[in-house]
Formats: structure tokens, C-alpha cells, sequence
């Protein structure tokens, strides 16, 4: 289900423009971010991400496995609650989205903690993950009994596949592949709702049903497009000049876009 923003008038678009463009939530909307709805668990990261770094960071393992232990509980509560896991877009849920953002990044610290880098090989079975999380995302399932299938991939099958993910790693001749797909991944989620907006209302007023594979294929290439402009001349290119003017540790660069913004060749 596509949210629109609900737009009164000119002083609310205006509202709604200024603090999303500034990554805050509206506080007067329905959704924390109606003009990119995916932008909630990005503000939501950042605030974890601080929580990490001034309180978490000091913590023993055995506390970070308590906490995320509760916001697992609390991610399973919310999910039966509101009937799905969609939980911390909008303010009703917002309390139940801290728990989803603390579970998954609490849980990414605790793995890494275990994490040895020389334990990784090169096998063709490192495909299984990605095909395991195309079976779990798109198998049907009836509304009672998703209720809870949702929040067991969440919490159990899906770290469980990130896990054989960071173990097996791709042969040589697809890793140019992978890694620029892995480039552009951020750009895509962080950008991908305000073009499916336009290509859905489009396809709702002026196209048929007949060519909507057609309009399917021209949105995903729009995107990949899209994704490897501002990854190129945008990401790549302000991470390098902020990481060598304040002197950060480099963390997680593109791995096939330099930091002039072009590919390797």
C-alpha cells in the first residue's frame, strides 16, 4: 500500500519538505516520513547508532545479549499487536520500530563479536542465502498464520541467512558483480519510494494492465540507474572528502566506485 502525504495545504507540504529533507519525522502527519516513508528506519539507525556509541559500546556481551533478547520480545509483542511487523513507519508504532532497529543492530554487534574474518570461503553455495531470502519474501502465506511466520524470519531465519552470507563467500568471476550491487543497495532503499510513487500513480491513470511488466522493468532499471548516479557523484565522492577532513577510520567504502566517483576499471 502506497501512503501519500496528506497535504492540506501549502504550509504543511512545506513542512513535511523541510524535515524530511533534513531527516527529521513530521510530527503533524500519520508517517514519520510521508514524502519517503523508508527514511524512519534511517532516523531510527542514527539513533542507534549514538545510543551505541555513548552507552552500548562499554556494555559486557551478556547485557547486549539481554537487551537484545527484549527487543526481540518486544518485536514479537508488537508484531502480534498490530497484526504485522510493519512496525515504526508511522507514530503508532514508533515505540515497537526502536525495538525492531535495537534488535537487528544489537544483534549485528553480538555476531560480530563471534565474526572471524579467516573463516570465509570462496563456494558456489554462497547463492543459497539470496535464494533462501527470495523463498522468504515472496511465499504466500494466509493473514493468521503470517501473524507470526513474519516475526520468526525476522528474528531467527534471516540472521541465520547473514550469517552463512558472511561465512561463504562468492567465487572471483561474480564478486565485481556482487560488490557493485552491494555499492548501490543504500542508495536504492534510501531513494526507492518516492519513484515508486510516480511510476504507480502513472500506471494507475494513463497505462493498462496489459504492459505492467513492461512499466516493472523500466522502474527497476530506473533505479539501478539512479542508484549508481548518486553512489557515483554523490556518496562515494562526500564520504572520502569528510573522512579525510575530520580523519575517520574508513569503514565499509564502495568496493568497484572510487572516490572520484567512477568506476574501477
Amino acid at each position: 500500500v502506497l501512503h501519500l502525504p496528506n497535504a492540506s495545504s501549502w504550509g504543511s507540504l512545506i513542512e513535511m519538505v523541510l524535515t524530511n529533507g533534513l531527516l527529521l519525522p513530521t510530527p503533524d502527519q500519520q508517517f514519520l516520513f510521508p514524502l519517503n516513508n523508508p527514511d524512519w528506519s534511517l532516523f531510527l539507525e542514527i539513533i542507534v547508532n549514538l545510543i551505541y556509541a555513548v552507552l552500548l559500546v562499554r556494555l559486557p556481551l551478556r547485557w547486549l545479549v539481554a537487551a537484545c533478547f527484549i527487543s526481540a520480545c518486544a518485536v514479537i509483542w508488537g508484531s502480534i499487536t498490530v497484526g504485522n511487523i510493519s512496525l515504526g513507519p508511522d507514530w503508532a508504532t514508533l515505540h515497537y520500530g526502536f525495538s525492531r532497529i535495537g534488535y537487528s543492530f544489537i544483534l549485528g554487534a553480538i555476531l560480530a563479536h563471534f565474526w572471524n574474518q579467516p573463516m570465509r570461503r570462496a563456494t558456489y553455495l554462497a547463492a543459497l542465502p539470496v535464494i533462501a531470502l527470495i523463498f522468504f519474501l515472496t511465499v504466500h502465506m494466509p493473514a493468521n498464520i503470517r501473524i507470526f511466520y513474519n516475526p520468526i524470519i525476522a528474528i531467527f531465519v534471516l540472521p541465520m541467512t547473514l550469517w552463512v552470507g558472511s561465512v561463504w563467500e562468492i567465487p572471483r568471476p561474480f564478486r565485481r558483480t556482487c560488490a557493485f550491487l552491494g555499492d548501490i543497495s543504500y542508495p536504492l532503499y534510501a531513494t526507492h519510494f518516492p519513484l515508486l510513487v510516480i511510476f504507480a500513480r502513472v500506471q494507475q491513470r494513463f497505462l493498462n494492465f496489459h504492459i505492467a511488466t513492461t512499466v516493472s522493468i523500466l522502474f527497476l532499471l530506473c533505479m539501478l540507474v539512479l542508484s549508481t548516479l548518486l553512489v557515483s557523484f554523490y556518496d562515494a565522492p562526500l564520504r572520502a572528502c569528510i573522512g579525510g577532513a575530520l580523519k575517520l577510520r574508513r569503514s565499509a567504502p564502495p568496493q568497484v566506485i572510487n572516490a572520484d566517483g567512477y568506476l574501477w576499471r
